[in-house]
């Protein structure tokens, strides 16, 4: 269907998920340490983007909502898979993991039904189209959140700033985490038919 079509296509922008392909591969030794690098870099660039698009105040403000949260996404996209790289997993990214990953924090409630955790696996449940519309109208909700924070902190733009980019900082920490929860396991679907297997 179009809409199908058209949303796959918003959420791509977003993550930039299908054209990116990680520059690391499976590692030898511990992925984690390279993994904590990794998120270290990428939660201060969001973070600084956070920041720094948080600054404008005014009706100048609005305009720089959408591509602070279209940033933010794909570098955590992209460390999503770098990490899954890391683990020798990146073909295993899917968007249900993308979702889940990034998600989870904030909207459990939607994403808990996505995977489940059994020991040394996780069971991916594929998703429908739906369900990815609603996670693009939660990016609509992070869109009036955002917008009503920089109403209200306008008069206090470097006080704005800098919390702007401490929870950036913590979500992409957040999203890192739950990362490496998931691709350090055996990677399954729910149709039995094995992804990934040690």
């Amino acid at each position: 269907m179009a809409t199908d079509s058209f949303t796959e296509r918003v959420f791509d922008l977003i993550t930039g998920i299908e054209a990116y392909h990680s520059p690391y591969a499976e590692t030898v030794g511990d992925p984690l340490e390279i993994a904590e690098e990794l998120t270290k870099s990428a939660a201060l660039k969001t973070a600084g983007i956070s920041a720094g698009l948080s600054l404008p105040t005014g009706l100048f403000s609005i305009f720089t909502i959408l591509p602070e949260l279209f940033m933010v996404y794909r570098i955590q996209g992209h460390l999503i898979k770098d990490i899954a790289s890391l683990y020798g997993k990146e073909a295993l990214v899917t968007k249900e993991l993308l979702i889940y990953c990034m998600f989870k924090q904030t909207s459990l409630h939607l994403v808990e039904r996505l995977l489940e955790d059994v020991g040394t696996k996780i069971i991916i449940r594929p998703t429908t189209i739906r369900f990815v519309e609603s996670i693009l109208q939660k990016i609509g909700l992070n869109l009036s959140k955002k917008l009503i924070r920089s109403q209200l902190l306008k008069w206090l733009p470097l006080l704005g700033a800098a919390l702007t980019g401490g929870l950036t900082y913590l979500d992409t920490k957040y999203v890192s985490a739950t990362a490496v929860g998931i691709f350090g396991k055996d990677i399954l679907v729910e149709s039995g038919e094995i992804n990934q297997a040690e």
